[in-house]
């Protein structure tokens, strides 16, 4: 018994020795893996409470998902092309009415001549007071003048655009004269077929109501043509009156405020240019003379 003790004494005394002595690491035990993968878990899960959890995922529900919106697309577009839809998906209009198709326009001066409607009128009217052969033509619209001349015992006119044959001129006339002035000297009208400096007519209607023509032919003296006398009266100093004038040919014809007032024939009568005129007598303050709708009626 002693024998057997003694052996296992030896034998527990070498294995401490080997043991200790031989420096080799100690096997983890099964008790140290457990410990150690318990630690990994924790801190795995210490990671994920630190971040936000981040909902589940079904994968194969968002594919079909996917999937079946594909599938629709399709079909829409499979039925888009059997039934094409209205261009005009707004709700029905009532029907627009009928458009009528617009005559043709003129151009030119026969446009003028439709836009002058009063005027033609008005040449109808004229034509047997004046003796017109005819009161068709063309209109050619002025419009206003308003202009003061202050050069002493001249006549000052300004021109409209073109050179005229046989015309009717009218415009609605009014004046200012200088204080002092002679009303015989100081006047409104037209300057009418201005062929040159040397050959001209010129028109005026005197502060007293008279009508005065004058006529340049040649580098001589203008000469005054038979003249004649509104009865109706006007303003000295200030006043207004309608004035026409036609001439057709060699016959010209002046009223004033509707009434004939002179008519001669003149063989020397050109075709010139037509403007407004002003004559002005001694007075340094100059004559004012304003004129409103301005026609002249081309006679053809």
């Amino acid at each position: 018994m002693k024998k057997r003790v003694h052996i296992a004494l030896l034998l527990l005394t070498l294995v401490f020795v080997l043991a200790c002595g031989s420096g080799a690491a100690a096997t983890p035990t099964p008790n140290l893996e457990a410990t150690m993968g318990a630690a990994i878990a924790q801190t795995k899960a210490a990671q994920q409470n630190a971040q936000p959890a981040a909902p589940a995922v079904d994968l194969q529900a968002t594919v079909d998902a996917q999937v079946l919106a594909t599938l629709a697309a399709q079909q829409a577009a499979a039925q888009s092309e059997a039934n094409p839809a209205p261009e005009d998906s707004q709700p029905a209009q009532p029907p627009a009415p009928p458009v009528q198709p617009e005559p043709p326009q003129p151009s030119g001066d026969l446009a003028a001549t439709q836009q002058a409607q009063p005027m033609y009128d008005f040449v109808q009217q004229l034509k047997n007071k004046a003796n017109l052969w005819s009161a068709e033509g063309v209109y050619h619209h002025v419009g206003s003048f308003d202009q003061r001349s202050m050069k002493p015992n001249r006549f000052s006119w300004w021109f409209a655009d073109g050179d005229y044959d046989s015309y009717v001129i009218r415009a609605d006339i009014s004046w200012r004269a200088p204080n002092g002035a002679d009303p015989a000297d100081n006047g409104c009208g037209f300057v009418w077929a201005y062929a040159g400096d040397d050959n001209w007519h010129v028109t005026i209607l005197d502060l007293e109501g008279t009508v005065h023509t004058y006529r340049q032919r040649g580098s001589g003296e203008k000469i005054e043509m038979k003249g004649g006398k509104y009865l109706g009266g006007l303003g000295r100093t200030s006043g207004e009156a309608e004035m026409v004038i036609t001439v057709e040919d060699d016959l010209y014809t002046a009223f004033i405020n509707g009434m004939e007032v002179v008519r001669f024939k003149d063989p020397y009568i050109a075709t010139g240019k037509i403007g407004m005129a002003i004559k002005n007598g001694e007075s340094p303050d100059g004559m004012h003379c304003m004129m409103e709708n301005i026609g002249i009626w081309e006679l053809q």
